[in-house]
């Protein structure tokens, strides 16, 4: 009547249905997560994470350090604040100008 056919060969018990479901789940996130991690984009993004994450860290627990240390006397208060500065601002006007060049 409504143009399905519902033959009982072509038809899925119940049980059938929920372990194929059950299966077709377990299996999609795993599958998933390898088709994302053999991507040339994915493993470009996840390298320059890694990368930003780091400048990050580096940046803000050890590089004014160095620059006290390494520099010390040689460089006035007003020159390494401005150098602290650029080197915080600089890699987000860095992502900001090659955002433009991704289009």
């Amino acid at each position: 009547p409504n143009g399905y056919d519902l033959t009982p060969s072509l038809v899925e018990s119940p049980d059938m249905a929920s372990r194929s479901l059950r299966s077709s789940t377990s299996k999609s996130p795993l599958v998933f997560a390898s088709q994302v991690a053999k991507h040339r984009n994915f493993l470009w993004f996840s390298g320059m994470n890694v990368v930003q994450v780091f400048h990050c860290h580096f940046n803000s627990n050890f590089f004014p350090l160095f620059l006290e240390y390494l520099l010390g006397d040689s460089l006035s208060p007003g020159a390494g604040s401005l150098l602290l500065g650029i080197s915080f601002t600089l890699p987000h006007l860095n992502n900001l100008f090659f955002l433009g060049l991704c289009r």
